[in-house]
């Protein structure tokens, strides 16, 4: 499936005579995308406009969608740079900024800490435990979001997990 940066970016190579053609194309594309939540408008007392990012290190491309608060109250106390799976389609791309519609569903990932030995990570409904003991627990990071939308600290934390197995 294409990320939101490669979209960008196949626009931006194009002739500038063929780049509203080209960004025309992506309307109606279904998407499932790992995105950084950035902050939101709002529009009414019900419904307001979720702006988020892809890439953490450039802040590309902004991501916007409508949501109804009621529906997803989480939006309320999220903090930025929060990871979330948005699952929708693509209404319009517009130089840096991708607009999407009929939001399907959203998934808040939660990273956080069980005790101080145990540690829970949460990524696609995958949920993983392990037993840190002290020497590995100078090995163990915060998720730091990236180009991939998934941080590379995270990784290597299960990198290690499933190395042991």
């Amino acid at each position: 499936m294409i990320n939101p940066e490669e979209i960008v970016i196949d626009v931006k190579k194009a002739p500038p005579y063929n780049q509203g053609d080209l960004e025309k194309s992506y309307s109606g594309l279904k998407i499932e995308w790992t995105l950084l939540f950035s902050g939101f408008y709002k529009t009414n007392h019900k419904i307001s406009e979720v702006r988020c990012y892809y890439n953490e290190e450039t802040i590309f491309p902004w991501i916007y969608f409508d949501v109804e608060l009621n529906k997803y109250p989480e939006f309320k106390t999220l903090h930025e740079k929060k990871i979330i799976i948005v699952k929708g389609i693509i209404d319009k791309v517009r130089g840096s900024t991708i607009n999407l519609k009929d939001i399907e569903s959203i998934k808040f990932l939660p990273i956080k800490k069980e005790s101080s030995d145990e540690t829970t990570i949460s990524k696609n409904n995958l949920t993983e435990t392990t037993k840190q003991s002290d020497s590995e627990k100078s090995d163990l990071f915060i998720l730091e979001p990236n180009f991939y939308g998934v941080g590379i600290r995270l990784k290597t934390l299960w990198e290690r997990y499933f190395k042991r197995k």
